[in-house]
């Protein structure tokens, strides 16, 4: 063959090479130094990212390229870069292949404090609450019945819910708006019901302003400086029973509110945000139905990211039926989801890996019987993330907190940022997030009320209402062998000026892991036989303290 056959072949095997990549799916993962997202002659490929479609997860090469085999039933409708720990891509999913640009930050090492938010369920005007805030069927009860249904509802809720409390928080917000005095527990909280189903968006009667909490909740947060904020779910109203542009409203005004804030979000789908299962008049096929409006504003409904040494999966364990499209279960994973969840889970096996869901993988047991009945996902998802090593699980939905350890896999639930979806003051029903510290491969945390300091021991476990989660250690440690400390000191919305920990009322030696974690530790074999006292003491710069305490115990030798 002459040199122009040859050039000639060459040209039809480049063109047969690149009609093969297209079809597959191909693509470069490269450092965008100058910021305009398209890639120039000197911007280098980033190697070993990961991108996927659907159950086909690929590595990009040496030079940045990835191509992605086209197989069939693996097809998803997004392409998906797991984003790298030390980079930002402002553009991580596509809905065909192509370039991703990645832009350098500071990674985030072996220490470092990220929050977690769960149940925002933000609406923007007040009358959303009166027409889906509330279920109808309480709100059209009598007064003297409809309290007593939402004492009932909420004690079902929460363990740790009194009637009598909850009953005196509202009387305090209601206060100066009608006369409380003399009613029952039940009358007041029709009172409240009835008030608050009466609303309409131009003059609310009560002053219930889930936009305003919200925001307050974002400024605090800004205030802490995490690293990144992770949201597993539930953040408009009730999508369920929602039209199309009351969802489309919904969800455009959480996400322009997150992306304001300055703060990094890593949004979970939940229930709430499946559009239209409880309205007759929005069917499946009608434009925004199902998960459809969520993919349109905020992308793919599962996907995975690095933070750290850490692997983040964030989940969707909402499924229509295979049926009857208008049946959802909200507790499995559709067959895809499961398919791309075992190949993330093989591409990355050997790391820490952090498992987002909205619903609950494993109840606690302190949780009444009808949330550990019905709150869980399908206890096969639990096993095969146990089985894959997954070390936690990170969870919201039941507006509570909790934490189980099965297997090797502890699993954290949040209690809600909304509390009862703002309806209900924090005292009857508390607001709040988990601030959570990375140190060394380990995840320690606890429950941060909004608008209030948390001073508390983490590691050993101090009062069950700090809701604090360590690491399991070995039940069998040597007598000889030191203990660590844990403790957690936030202000409201920053750190403390100075932090002691306390044995026996000596103060000892501490490393401070962040503003708002710091550890110690103390020889067993010191100390004599007995009780023991651990003492907290977190100061402000006006003279002002927090303390918190608990007991250890020190056995015979």
């Amino acid at each position: 063959m002459g040199p122009r056959g040859l050039v000639r072949g060459s040209i039809l095997l480049a063109g047969v090479v690149s009609a093969l990549s297209a079809a597959a799916g191909s693509g470069q993962v490269f450092e965008d130094l100058d910021g305009d997202g398209v890639r120039g002659p000197h911007e280098p490929g980033v190697p070993g990212v990961v991108v996927s479609r659907g159950a086909v997860i690929v590595r990009a090469d040496a030079t940045g390229r990835y191509v992605l085999p086209d197989e069939e039933g693996t097809s998803s409708g997004f392409v998906v870069l797991t984003r790298p720990d030390g980079f930002d891509c402002a553009r991580w999913y596509r809905t065909d292949a192509g370039d991703f640009a990645l832009r350098r930050r500071p990674p985030d090492g072996p220490s470092f404090v990220f929050a977690h938010v769960s149940d925002v369920h933000l609406s923007n005007q007040a009358g959303d609450f009166a027409r889906y805030g509330i279920p109808k069927t309480i709100a059209a009860a009598p007064l003297w019945l409809s309290g007593r249904m939402i004492q009932l509802m909420l004690s079902f809720q929460n363990p740790d819910y009194s009637s009598r409390d909850g009953a005196q928080a509202v009387r305090d917000a209601l206060s100066g708006r009608i006369d409380t005095s003399g009613m029952s527990d039940a009358r007041v909280m029709g009172e409240w019901v009835r008030e608050i189903a009466s609303l309409d968006a131009p003059d609310p009667i009560l002053a219930i302003d889930p936009v305003a909490d919200f925001d307050a909740s974002l400024e605090e947060l800004r205030a802490l400086s995490p690293r990144f904020v992770v949201s597993t779910g539930d953040f408009v109203l009730e999508s369920n029973k929602a039209d199309a542009a009351t969802v489309d409203r919904w969800m455009h005004f959480y996400r322009e509110r997150t992306g304001a804030s300055g703060l990094e979000f890593y949004d979970t789908i939940g229930n709430n945000e499946i559009a239209g299962t409880e309205n007759p008049d929005f069917r499946p096929g009608d434009p925004g139905y199902g998960k459809v409006l969520f993919e349109q504003i905020f992308g793919p409904t599962h996907y995975s990211f690095d933070r750290g040494a850490f692997h983040f999966i964030a989940l969707d364990t909402h499924a229509a039926g295979p049926a009857d499209p208008e049946k959802w279960r909200f507790d499995t994973l559709a067959p895809g989801v499961r398919s791309w969840l075992e190949a993330d889970l093989a591409m990355h096996a050997g790391r820490p890996i952090v498992v987002l869901n909205h619903e609950p993988l494993v109840a606690d047991r302190r949780w009444t019987l009808p949330m550990r009945l019905s709150a869980t996902v399908d206890e096969d998802v639990a096993e095969l993330l146990e089985g894959a090593g997954v070390r936690w699980t990170l969870s919201g939905h039941v507006h509570v907190n909790g934490e189980r350890r099965r297997g090797g896999t502890q699993h954290i639930v949040t209690g809600a940022l909304s509390g009862s979806r703002w309806i209900f003051p924090p005292r009857a029903f508390a607001r709040g997030y988990r601030l959570v510290q990375v140190r060394d491969g380990e995840l320690y945390s606890v429950w941060k009320p909004s608008g209030a300091p948390q001073v508390a021991f983490v590691e050993p476990a101090g009062d069950p209402a700090h809701h604090a989660t360590h690491p399991r250690r070995p039940q069998n440690a040597a007598p000889q062998q030191r203990r660590q400390i844990v403790v957690a000191a936030v202000d409201v919305a920053g750190p403390f000026a100075r932090v002691v920990i306390r044995l026996d009322g000596r103060v000892l030696p501490q490393e401070r892991w962040s503003p708002y974690f710091a550890a110690a530790s103390y020889d067993p074999a010191v100390l004599a036989p007995g009780t023991h006292t651990l003492g907290v003491e977190a100061s402000r710069s006006d003279g002002s303290v927090v303390l918190d305490e608990t007991q250890i115990e020190v056995a015979e030798r």
